[in-house]
């Protein structure tokens, strides 16, 4: 199985797999889902300065509500 999978992307080994009747998804890490663009275009992942880490991307809110949209108001506190 290494072998197979080796001469592809983790995408195409899914698509194959399921091609062939068989469940499959990709394992993504964090860095896969800082660059999946439908993640971005539902701004799932928001920027957010911290006074002790600078500017970094916080992981926002997974529901989009029209009336009341989430946002970030205010870094986690730092601890001690």
């Amino acid at each position: 199985m290494a072998r197979w999978v080796a001469h592809f992307t983790p995408a195409e080994v899914m698509a194959r797999l399921q091609a062939a009747g068989v469940p499959a998804g990709v394992l993504q890490d964090a860095a896969d889902l800082l660059a999946d663009p439908q993640l971005a275009e539902r701004g799932l992942f928001w920027p957010i300065e911290h006074p002790e880490m600078g500017r970094f991307t916080h992981l926002g809110s997974s529901l989009v509500l029209s009336q009341t949209p989430a946002r970030a108001r205010r870094p986690s506190p730092c601890l001690g």
